[in-house]
């Protein structure tokens, strides 16, 4: 009883009476640590009405203590035609905890969250934003919405970013009698408070006092397995004037079976013409492959969002004839044309993005992202239906190595999508560099992507122009002052995909002289440092590779003087080899790098930053050059 108390009270008292708390140096200093900005007060109170009914109030308080968290002055508030955002309103304080300014209707602006990508969708947000004072500052908002029609119930993440402390954050659940509900903890330190009143349920989940964790290298491939994070959901729902079921994954994937039945249905004219482009061959990889190119040469993706139109897609007949679609309508048009051609294919949700397995044995509707099974008689092929230039059977950082759910006529089924081994994921660097006595350079690369690599170099080079490509260099490399000569980028769209990015460069400040002598660094790319932070619970999303072989021309008349000593780090997370080879005239630069798939929990963390610490110390090693006495007398 006694959080049910608390946060009922803290929710809604004025704002005014808070004013006092919202002084910046009342902050505790261990909370200032590492934070650029520091949730004070974050309260959630969501009051179940019905099935597919409920009322959501949510209180923030957020200092904003520096630039870097300025994404934190704005509040948006999104709805749709399944739900309305009764209020909106804020206010702004100084460092001393005195208002500044209040906001209020006058301040909220209403818009539609159609985008460049966007057909057209039903989704709309309410924002209303801080204006910029001295820091540190602190926004508060407040706003109430009201859902007639839902699937989710609030996941809440009780801090959810780098460099971000919280005070107090919490979530109270109002559930009446015969609605059945559920939820998922994950890293909580206090347990959830449950009591029964007037024949409702009452759930509330506080933390408090949590402290920024300071962001890493985004170059280092692992994520945060740590924060702290709820996840709910209703087992019974009706959503559109659906009514379905999350009591197992069968039981969902029934309920989206219902949604695609005869939406695949094309006119007589196209299932003539897809017979007849597959008439000549037997082979049902083969056939697969000519209709899914067929299906990205008449299609693009658009996104579309209406109503139950979220998860109902569009008719296969529609796509065909508008030559659009989003996910949903391109994958299930994608199974139409199969389907014509007399070859079964599995409607298939999947969570795009950052993986999320953990989460399986808790049954939700946290799919975001549709593609396409095909099962032949030894393999499976996957199909990505939503991209004009992904190589057949070619599932990237996207959708690989995940749990997804088969749509059937028997309901879910509960699949993995492939995984690219260490071998596959591999970035290739090769070249020539020509070092000049100046302390200029001309850099003649070519970079070789495979694997997971593949949808990255795809990404950031495809179409790009030679400007853009600069850019992206800019982003990656240590060099400050360099010019890009040349770049072109290329595509393999075989059975394994990869693709080659070769450049020149004209770099100013490769080296460093001083007297006779030169220092200069042969790593490419920025250190990867983990900076000094508490240890979490981290996976390594995927094992991969990273070599460079690089030789260096040396300026006439200039020897090596001092090199580093070879490194070797061999651990239970990877491999690191660095070595220079020395030849007349020239150096060879080798490093090998390997990173193994690997979920670590707290008391491995230190290992494994020491050993990415190591890696960029290594990195960051000088060679110096020395000018030859004959040189130097001549």
């Amino acid at each position: 009883m006694r959080k049910y108390i608390i946060l009922s009270v803290v929710l809604f008292w004025s704002t005014m009476l808070f004013s006092q708390q919202y002084c910046f140096d009342s902050i505790p200093d261990e909370l200032k640590k590492h934070a650029d900005a520091i949730i004070r007060s974050e309260q959630c109170v969501y009051r179940i009405t019905g099935t597919g009914t409920a009322v959501e109030k949510v209180k923030i308080v957020v200092t904003i203590v520096n630039e870097k968290a300025d994404n934190y002055r704005k509040a948006e508030v999104f709805y749709d035609d399944f739900s309305k955002v009764n209020y909106l309103r804020g206010a702004i304080y100084d460092d001393a905890g005195n208002l500044i300014k209040t906001l209020g209707i006058q301040d909220v602006t209403d818009r539609s969250v159609v985008s460049a990508a966007t057909f057209y969708s039903d989704d709309r947000v309410k924002r209303i934003s801080s204006e910029k004072y001295r820091y540190p500052y602190t926004f508060e908002y407040e706003y109430e919405k009201e859902y007639k029609s839902l699937l989710h119930y609030p996941a809440w993440a009780f801090q959810s970013a780098y460099n971000l402390s919280v005070q107090k954050s919490g979530i109270q659940f109002i559930v009446p009698s015969g609605i059945e509900f559920r939820y998922f903890e994950q890293n909580l330190n206090n347990p959830v408070d449950s009591v029964l009143q007037d024949g409702r349920r009452i759930y509330t989940w506080q933390e408090e006092n949590l402290k920024a964790v300071a962001q890493k290298n985004a170059n280092i491939l692992f994520y945060e397995s740590a924060w702290p994070l709820l996840l709910t959901a209703p087992t019974n729902f009706q959503y559109g004037g659906v009514s379905g079921s999350m009591n197992s994954w069968r039981d969902f994937g029934k309920w989206n079976y219902e949604l695609i039945k005869g939406q695949d249905v094309l006119s007589s004219d196209e299932v003539s013409n897809i017979k007849e482009l597959v008439k000549e061959t037997s082979d049902k990889a083969a056939k697969v492959k000519i209709l899914y190119e067929y299906m990205q040469s008449r299609t693009r993706y658009v996104s579309i969002r209406i109503g139950i139109g979220g998860w109902k897609p569009a008719s296969a007949e529609a796509v065909s004839k508008n030559g659009f679609g989003d996910c949903k309508g391109l994958a299930n048009y994608m199974k139409a044309i199969l389907s014509a051609a007399g070859i079964e294919s599995f409607y298939t949700l999947v969570s795009a993005g950052e993986k999320m397995d953990k989460y399986m044995n808790f049954v939700s509707a946290s799919f975001n992202h549709v593609i396409l099974s095909v099962p032949l008689l030894k393999d499976t092929v996957w199909l990505e239906c939503t991209s004009q230039d992904l190589p057949f059977n070619y599932l990237g950082n996207f959708t690989d190595d995940r749990f997804a759910l088969l749509v059937t006529d028997k309901g879910g089924v509960i699949v993995k999508t492939p995984k690219f081994s260490k071998d596959e994921n591999l970035l290739k660097r090769g070249g020539e560099v020509t070092i000049y006595e100046n302390g200029a350079a001309l850099l003649k690369m070519t970079n070789t992507y495979s694997g997971s690599f593949y949808d990255i170099s795809n990404q950031s080079f495809s179409k790009k122009s030679v400007s853009e490509m600069r850019r992206i260099l800019d982003r990656r490399i240590r060099f400050y002052n360099f010019s890009l000569n040349s770049a072109s980028y290329n595509e393999n769209k075989n059975d394994k995909p990869s693709a080659q990015f070769v450049y020149s460069l004209s770099v100013n400040d490769m080296t460093t002289k001083m007297q006779d002598r030169i220092f200069f660094n042969p790593v490419m790319d920025k250190s990867d440092y983990i900076g000094e932070v508490k240890p979490v619970s981290i996976s390594v999303a995927r094992s991969e590779i990273r070599t460079d072989s690089v030789c260096y021309y040396l300026p006439v008349g200039y020897k090596p003087d001092y090199v580093p000593e070879d490194v070797i780090l061999k651990t239970d997370f990877g491999l690191f080899i660095c070595k220079i080879e020395l030849g007349e005239g020239k150096i060879l630069f080798r490093r090998h790098f390997e990173l193994d798939e690997c979920k670590l929990s707290e008391d491995k963390f230190q290992q494994f930053r020491d050993f990415i610490n190591a890696i960029a110390k290594a990195d960051d090693r000088l060679l110096i050059l020395s000018k030859s006495k004959k040189s130097s007398s001549s």
